[in-house]
């Protein structure tokens, strides 16, 4: 699993909770503890895809900033079930 974190705005979370469809843009990810930086080659974009609530997919997808429009890297780093014993609510 991608040992990444998202933060969540309450609208957001009651509709993955009630099963909608959504896709959210993180804030970037570096392969190493370090605050992530777009200029870094290494930075990548994770895209949160949420579909169906808690039990249900969840698929993260890590994209290359440098990359052209029909040239980008994609790169899925997680793509199973959104497991309730990884959710930190607060």
């Amino acid at each position: 699993m991608l040992h990444q974190r998202l933060d969540l705005d309450a609208e957001t979370w009651l509709a993955i909770k009630n099963g909608a469809h959504v896709t959210v843009k993180g804030q970037g990810y570096l392969g190493y503890e370090q605050s992530p930086d777009p200029d870094d080659p290494d930075f990548v974009w994770d895209y949160w895809e949420f579909s169906g609530g808690i039990g249900h997919r969840l698929r993260v997808t890590l994209v290359s900033p440098p990359a052209q429009d029909e040239d980008y890297e994609l790169e899925d780093a997680y793509d199973d079930m959104l497991h309730k014993r990884d959710i930190q609510e607060y």
